[in-house]
């Protein structure tokens, strides 16, 4: 291997252009992280830099854990959601989710509006949601000091259709304050509305104390 592959800035700028168009855009990256030892930190790096939802992190737990159920929605879409059996009862359940949440830069939750032209929507239940929010604080895991679940998550989008109150909570515990941007649309009246648009609902002090200049 030439000596410049073994720089990890060249190998991190070179795997930002692995992403294909395409139906699988990331099977190349997927590949690389397997290839061998040197590429497989950057690779993975990018591989998880930006996330559409959370479903990805959380199938890297025991297969016997969950399951998916599809359900056909609206104009020919299937609605995809991912559900807990149970709570993973030891730290090592956790250990390949560990591995990668610190990866996470960007997530995307319950995405409606940005989800026009796919066939599949995918989602979490709010039950095992609220589990692993839930298994996080208690334990404080991944790190004593903040139990946010994505440590390093700097920019979140979500799409919120109001019917669960106690979500807006939930998610926001997803993040640190590392966080820096906060994308929120609110389905109104058939509609999504940006939050600006939306006088009442205002969200800022939610954010965590120390995330100052969150832009939302």
């Amino acid at each position: 291997m030439h000596h410049c592959l073994t720089i990890s800035e060249i190998l991190h700028r070179i795997f930002r252009f692995c992403v294909a168009p395409g139906p699988h855009p990331l099977n190349t990256l997927a590949a690389a992280t397997r290839a061998c030892r040197t590429f497989h930190e950057p690779a993975s790096d990018i591989l998880w830099y930006s996330l559409p939802d959370l479903s990805p992190l959380l199938k890297c737990l025991p297969s016997e854990l969950w399951f998916e159920e599809r359900q056909p929605i609206h104009n020919g879409k299937t609605l995809v959601t991912f559900h807990l059996r149970q709570l993973p009862g030891t730290m090592s359940e956790w250990n390949t989710v560990h591995k990668h949440v610190h990866r996470v830069k960007k997530l995307g939750l319950d995405l409606g509006r940005w989800n026009v032209g796919s066939k599949v929507t995918y989602h979490v239940s709010p039950a095992a949601f609220q589990a692993i929010l839930m298994c996080c604080t208690e334990r404080g895991w991944p790190d004593q000091s903040n139990a946010a679940f994505l440590l390093n998550l700097e920019k979140l989008s979500w799409d919120w259709n109001g019917n669960n109150q106690s979500a807006f909570r939930n998610v926001l515990c997803l993040a640190s304050s590392n966080l820096k941007s906060f994308d929120m649309c609110f389905f109104f009246k058939n509609l999504w509305m940006p939050t600006s648009q939306l006088p009442l609902l205002k969200c800022s002090h939610h954010f965590p104390t120390s995330s100052q200049g969150c832009r939302h």
